[in-house]
């Protein structure tokens, strides 16, 4: 870290003093020209330190980057060992859980869409399962409810009809299909129907701009 900003300051410097160079060479400049164009120096470099301070000096980014770093080494690990027991057993309903869940955090949707319908299938249809599946599938999608997604969510809203995630979707689905009045009349309902500190509540918050 300290070297690149070390590489990165010289080369702005160096890039500096050549766009400045015939400044200071111009002897037809007059002591007030020359001032102007050392402050805009001061400034340059002050804005600069300011910035790679934002970026590469925060004191709270360099914890965050670790401790993202180590989840990763985490989720590697989990991901490996649990490949492991669905190889010896492939009915072990909880590794395929496991692994779903890893997959999705490390951005391997494809993955996380085959372990998390093995689980479907080896639970019976549990809605909690069937609605991780369908969230992996929208994700997979880049946010699209998808055919296969919406079919999953009228299975969870069969089997729990006020489950706020399932009509989140749901609602979701109507905007794409253009049915935008029905999709606000159901968000409506639904966000009223939300406490406080739902996930959800404030997810919807951020999207209408009130977060």
């Amino acid at each position: 870290m300290i070297l690149l900003f070390l590489m990165f300051s010289i080369i702005v410097a160096l890039c500096l003093l050549v766009l400045l160079a015939p400044v200071w060479q111009n002897n037809t400049l007059v002591m007030p020209q020359r001032r102007v164009a050392a402050g805009i120096t001061a400034l340059f470099f002050i804005t600069l330190s300011m910035g790679i301070y934002a970026v590469v000096g925060s004191p709270q980014l360099i914890p965050l980057l670790e401790k993202r770093q180590q989840r990763i080494v985490e989720l590697t690990a989990e991901i490996t060992d649990n490949l492991a027991k669905v190889k010896s057993d492939p009915k072990d309903l909880g590794a395929w859980v496991i692994l779903g869940t890893a997959f999705l955090e490390t951005g391997q949707m494809d993955s996380a869409v085959g372990a998390f319908k093995q689980a479907v299938v080896l639970s019976g249809g549990d809605p909690a399962l069937i609605l991780a599946y369908a969230k992996a599938q929208i994700m997979q999608a880049d946010g699209k409810v998808t055919d296969d997604a919406h079919k999953g969510l009228e299975m969870v809203l069969m089997l729990q009809k006020d489950n706020p995630d399932a009509r989140y979707f749901m609602a979701l689905r109507k905007l794409q299909d253009g049915k935008t009045q029905d999709a606000m009349a159901d968000m409506k309902a639904l966000y009223h129907s939300l406490p406080d500190n739902s996930q959800i509540k404030s997810m919807i918050n951020k999207q209408i701009g009130r977060e």
